[in-house]
């Protein structure tokens, strides 16, 4: 009994710690951001009031529209590359790897995450410039093209993909590490073709990793600067580009405002991305996921 009660006492201490950090480094920033997003610029420099100029200001641009527009976009081709890259990888993990080695691949393909992120962009834009390594993929893609691909939209998004498929395959292979061999044989002993295993037993299975392979890299894609300056320069602007921009300026308030709304984007995205998959898998496990 002492024991069980020191040990609700301790997990309900880590809980009022973890609280606390989240209230301090996430939800009072949020709250300046929001209320920044309601003041003016006077002289360069913010000024407390209570309105929404800001917000009128950027619907009313279609520089700003056409920024989030590109975001958005860049957010989902990005999404759809890495999830369909990155599946046949997890795929080929979970069922092509022996069981000993699949921790081992896992550490390799979290290597480039131990490195800064600056430097994984910087070394994306060495290997994408034409100038850069002589029988590297940007000399080829110029060819193929006939045009440099660096400083485009093709080279944020080939960038980004390469450096989001290691959190894709992660995210999918933790779901497909479910899936039971016992089943898959017995699933074969009643007549059960490869085609009827993957959309009877393992697809539903990978929903849900799926799902967040697809929101977490939309959003991480979505919301990108490094990679976008880097990589994009001035060919590109999208909704991180037009913050710095105002930032650049001493335009806090503006930027604090498209924040916000860059801020509420993303969390409709995710948002609307997990009711799906929980839609998506309810209906999958209602029509009997596992019967051949």
């Amino acid at each position: 009994m002492k024991e069980g009660a020191q040990a609700r006492g301790h997990g309900i201490r880590v809980a009022y710690g973890q609280l606390v950090w989240q209230v301090l480094f996430y939800s009072v920033p949020l709250c300046l951001l929001i209320a920044m997003s309601l003041w003016i610029t006077r002289n360069y420099q913010p000024v407390p009031a209570l309105t929404f100029a800001n917000y009128s200001a950027i619907l009313r641009a279609p520089r700003y529209l056409a920024a989030l527009g590109e975001s958005l976009a860049l957010g989902f081709h990005a999404a759809n590359l890495a999830v369909f890259l990155g599946y046949p990888a997890a795929h080929a993990l979970r069922h092509h790897v022996p069981a000993s080695r699949r921790s081992l691949i896992l550490v390799l393909f979290l290597t480039p995450w131990f490195s800064s992120y600056l430097v994984r962009v910087l070394a994306c834009q060495a290997a994408l410039s034409r100038s850069g390594l002589s029988l590297g993929p940007g000399r080829l893609l110029a060819e193929f093209w006939g045009t440099e691909i660096l400083y485009t939209e093709k080279a944020v998004l080939i960038g980004l993909v390469s450096i989001l498929l290691p959190v894709s395959v992660i995210l999918i292979y933790g779901s497909l590490a479910r899936l039971d061999d016992t089943s898959i044989a017995a699933a074969k002993n009643l007549g059960a073709g490869r085609f009827m295993i993957f959309m009877r037993l393992e697809l539903p299975l990978a929903v849900p990793g799926l799902i967040a392979a697809y929101v977490f890299t939309s959003i991480l894609a979505f919301s990108d600067f490094v990679s976008v300056s880097i990589l994009g320069g001035n060919n590109t602007y999208f909704i991180s580009t037009a913050i710095h921009d105002r930032i650049k300026i001493s335009d806090w308030p503006q930027a604090a405002a498209l924040g916000t709304m860059a801020l509420g984007v993303a969390s409709l995205l995710a948002g609307s991305g997990f009711a799906l998959g929980s839609r998506m898998l309810a209906g999958v496990r209602k029509s009997g996921g596992a019967r051949f």
